[in-house]
């Protein structure tokens, strides 16, 4: 626990505020502990609502609270979550009220997240209750409904639907044109999701190119190809979804691992039938194998995360 650096200066694995907690130290206090006290202490209610969860980071602050709504002239259970980006002034509701329970029993739903800080414009917190898959849900103020000129949502799907539940069709066509992309032989594959966390597996591994002269004359290292690669994707159902990732997986050299870069990261129509995108060789971020196969592996649920720099700790797990 840390009181006594400003707010904006404590990282991740400190504290500004604990309840339940006693500080005890020896006579010449230069040792000490933190203890638990036994039992519970009560937070105040925020709004007349009771919290099920409250985290902060920076200047933000996220509260879920429990709570009623009438529908159809009868008193539902129902939960909301507000997000306060001046150190728990001024709320602002970003979701709900969600008769839709993630959780069967508001009183004693025990909900582990954790918050990361990207950037002013990608803020998230991620969310674990081991039965669902990690919710992850933009908070800063860029993402807002009330900066998207957009309905609060009250809808379930708009955090969890369609999250890694489908297989997105097969890369329907691959042509070449002129580019510059280095002598290799190339593989796409891309994934479909949405800003607040929904999003499919990886589509199927689409078939490998070759960017040679031809089949027995190849290229020097420090040579291009003057070829660029046009990848068509077809869309059957999207949902709601409506950014698209592409990845390029590069084989350099025989019987060496290949690379994987991300070369587009965009926004879709859904109502669109299909998408070409072409890749003149630029990338957008490199990627390890392990990142790559991460998007695609055995699901997990579970039930507490926590943070540790950059490095992401989960326990009691569940998997998909």
């Amino acid at each position: 626990m840390n009181t006594d650096l400003s707010d904006a200066l404590i990282d991740n694995s400190q504290y500004r505020y604990a309840e339940n907690i006693r500080v005890t130290t020896n006579t010449d206090h230069n040792t000490g502990e933190a203890r638990l006290i036994e039992g519970n202490t009560k937070i105040a209610e925020f709004q007349g609502k009771q919290i099920v969860y409250i985290n902060s980071i920076r200047d933000y602050v996220v509260v879920i609270c429990a709570h009623t709504t009438i529908v159809n002239n009868e008193e539902t259970p129902c939960w909301s979550l507000y997000v306060s980006a001046n150190k728990g002034v001024d709320w602002t509701l970003i979701f709900g009220p969600c008769t839709d329970l993630l959780w069967s029993n508001l009183d004693s739903v025990a909900i582990s997240g954790v918050m990361r800080f990207e950037s002013e414009n990608n803020i998230k917190l991620y969310l674990a209750d081991g039965i669902h898959v990690i919710i992850p849900i933009w908070v800063d103020n860029s993402h807002w409904p009330s900066t998207l000129n957009a309905a609060v949502p009250t809808d379930i799907d708009t955090l969890t639907g369609y999250q890694n539940t489908f297989l997105p069709a097969p890369i329907a066509s691959i042509s070449t044109s002129a580019g510059h992309l280095k002598p290799a032989k190339v593989q796409y594959i891309y994934r479909l999701y949405k800003l607040g966390g929904a999003a499919t597996t990886l589509s199927p591994v689409g078939n490998v190119i070759s960017l040679y002269k031809n089949d027995s004359e190849g290229y020097s290292d420090n040579e291009l190809t003057n070829k660029a690669v046009t990848v068509r994707i077809n869309f059957d159902d999207i949902k709601s979804l409506n950014r698209i990732q592409l990845f390029r997986i590069t084989y350099m050299y025989n019987g060496q691992l290949p690379t994987v870069q991300r070369i587009e990261d965009k926004e879709i129509d859904p109502t669109q039938s299909y998408i070409d995108i072409e890749d003149y060789g630029d990338s957008q971020e490199e990627l390890g194998i392990s990142e790559l196969l991460g998007l695609t592996q055995m699901q997990i649920k579970p039930k507490i995360i926590e943070s540790k720099g950059d490095i992401l700790f989960a326990a009691n797990l569940k998997y998909v």
